[in-house]
């Protein structure tokens, strides 16, 4: 994973799914977060939380997808990565 400024952060995810990690960009914005699936066509998520963009993002791809990449526990440094650029932010 890396971190491209305080506010903006990117990181693979995994699943069992054909094409297979995904590249998530994460940003925050005045209102909240965007998750962006790298890929042509790949959804977009908005808000109010990075955990609610990335769920947003993904939800369109099923329940079995969310439900497994929610579940990676290489998800705990992107997380420590958004307290951080959430506690500059403050």
């Amino acid at each position: 994973m890396r971190a491209m400024d305080s506010a903006s952060i990117r990181f693979s995810v995994t699943s069992a799914t054909p094409g297979w990690p995904v590249t998530v960009s994460l940003r925050r914005g005045s209102h909240g977060w965007v998750a962006k699936l790298d890929g042509a066509g790949w959804p977009v998520g908005i808000g109010p939380t990075a955990g609610a963009a990335v769920r947003a993002a993904l939800r369109p791809l099923g329940k079995h997808v969310v439900t497994a990449v929610l579940a990676d526990i290489a998800l705990l440094e992107p997380s420590l990565r958004v307290l951080e650029a959430e506690r500059q932010a403050v």
